[in-house]
């Protein structure tokens, strides 16, 4: 479940009830994924970047920097509930979704989100690789 809305600033209440909730998953001896929220906001919808220009619609952007600004909270959150269990890994999809300046909201003629904080499929699809770990381990 996304959650950056509800944590744009550090709540004490919030971090303890997810670090619970992790504790309760490991206590049945469950491995668990934490997923650090995708690159977000209105210049990913595509209805907005089509009603800029009709004609010439493009992709939106959102610079890395100002990205990893913003999950760096979700990455310290993440680490200090991980601590070092090897059954609590990180994901995060920006790895596929950003280039070294910027996170774009396609490629070529694949648009990636839906809306302003939704994958399409074709966005899932390009972050796939950070996910593939999950499933190899489960088919061993």
């Amino acid at each position: 479940s996304s959650w950056y809305g509800a944590y744009s600033i550090p709540d004490p209440v919030f971090e303890r009830s997810l670090a619970d909730a992790v504790t309760r998953l490991l206590s049945y001896d469950l491995r668990i994924w934490l997923v650090i929220d995708t690159p977000n906001g209105r210049q990913f919808d595509p209805i907005v970047e089509y009603e800029k220009d009709p004609h010439a619609p493009r992709f939106g952007t959102l610079a890395q920097a100002s990205y990893r600004e913003r999950s760096e909270r979700e990455l310290t959150l993440f680490r200090r509930i991980a601590g070092d269990d090897r059954r609590i890994n990180i994901i995060d999809p920006s790895i596929a979704l950003c280039g070294r300046t910027e996170c774009a909201g396609g490629k070529d003629s694949a648009v990636w989100y839906r809306d302003d904080d939704h994958l399409t499929n074709a966005g899932a699809q390009a972050a796939r690789a950070q996910f593939e770990p999950i499933f190899e381990e489960r088919r061993r």
